[in-house]
């Protein structure tokens, strides 16, 4: 280990010169340009020829003797670790060959290059530094919200239409969770998508909740159309969570904290709210109950972030 002084250098740099025997070693001389990176506390110099590169992360899911969700599975998981390419092999695929391409075709970013009886090859597309995170929350909280809004009006009857809108949300949910997780471990990501390690968690937590409220629309919109005499009682309970989704966004939008203990403050008298609305006992009801009771914990743990 050799030690160096640090030079003022001007007003606003400092100066710390390279062993020779290191220039000679990647010849190097006067006028060539280093590349600095930090790493922790750290700081690394490296010649132009030396800056690292990522070897592309390629995955084989062996498919012989595996059901097509196992296989869908594998292959999600992959994609959520950001696999740079995804070779499904097997003896026979012509069985599963159809839904994993239609799989991998829903996945955004990932796209089908090969196709044959032995093997399917997928490949990842995704440029992390043109990702704009916030546009993609702006579009899953867009969706979702529309779903909320639709189920609250009394002349809404396209319930199966919900389902797609889902379908849509879930991959944007899934591609945000690839990138939150690569940030998490890698510093380049997170330098690219300039989102701070502290954040990431945060993020992480709201995708997951409005994945979570999302995924249980659905449900309660098939009760509505299936359930003539219950749709305005569910209707009620649907309208209570719209009003408190609308809110939790904003206080999301600002970050404010004083927003965000006024919005916990109200938890109470929303629940309230939501016991005052009178059940006929039937099972459509009682799970739209549970589904609203369900949306409020989520939305209270993820404002819990602002002043947390």
């Amino acid at each position: 280990m050799e030690f160096r002084k640090i030079i003022a250098f001007g007003k606003s740099s400092f100066v710390v010169s390279l062993p020779k025997a290191w220039m000679v070693a990647h010849n190097l001389v006067k006028g060539d340009v280093v590349y600095l990176e930090e790493e922790d506390d750290d700081l690394k110099v490296m010649p132009s020829e030396k800056i690292p590169v990522e070897e592309e992360n390629i995955v084989v899911v062996r498919a012989d003797r595996k059901s097509t969700a196992r296989i869908r599975r594998e292959v999600c998981s992959a994609y959520l670790n950001n696999a740079g390419q995804i070779l499904i092999k097997g003896m026979d695929l012509s069985e599963v060959s159809k839904p994993i391409s239609k799989l991998i075709n829903d996945l955004i970013a990932l796209e089908v290059i090969e196709s044959g009886n032995n093997v399917i090859v997928a490949k990842d597309f995704l440029r992390v530094q043109d990702l704009r995170i916030k546009d993609y929350l702006r579009k899953l909280d867009i969706i979702v919200r529309s779903m909320l809004s639709d189920l609250c009006r009394e002349d809404f009857d396209d319930f199966v239409e919900l389902a797609q809108r889902h379908q849509y949300g879930r991959k944007i949910y899934l591609l945000l969770l690839r990138v939150f997780k690569s940030a998490m471990i890698n510093k380049n990501t997170r330098k690219n998508l300039d989102i701070p390690e502290s954040t990431i968690i945060g993020y992480y937590r709201l995708v997951v909740a409005l994945q979570s409220i999302s995924r249980k629309i659905p449900d309660v919109s098939m009760s509505m159309m299936e359930n003539v005499d219950s749709r305005n009682t569910i209707r009620l309970m649907v309208d209570v969570v719209y009003r408190e989704y609308l809110a939790m966004m904003k206080v999301i939008s600002t970050m404010d904290p004083d927003k965000a203990y006024g919005f916990s403050e109200r938890r109470e008298q929303l629940l309230s709210e939501l016991e005052a609305i009178e059940l006929d006992g039937s099972e459509p009801v009682i799970h739209a109950h549970f589904f609203a009771h369900f949306c409020m914990h989520e939305m209270h743990e993820v404002i819990h972030r602002v002043y947390s």
